[in-house]
């Protein structure tokens, strides 16, 4: 964690880690990209991030 909206990442197995820098949340599209599942966020973290990706969302007009 090295900026102070950066959300450092904690799953299950600890198989991924790392941060997530919420300020340069733009778009995910899993149909789009190659992904492989690997293991699953902490319960504890998945309301932090769905909150901080919920902020930066412009509501549609």
């Amino acid at each position: 964690k090295r900026y102070p909206l950066d959300i450092e990442v904690k799953t299950k197995k600890g198989l991924v880690t790392g941060v997530i820098d919420t300020l340069q949340i733009r778009a995910l599209d899993l149909n789009e990209r190659e992904h492989n599942y690997k293991d699953e966020l902490q319960d504890n973290l998945k309301n932090v991030v769905l909150q901080a990706i919920q902020t930066y969302l412009k509501p549609s007009s």
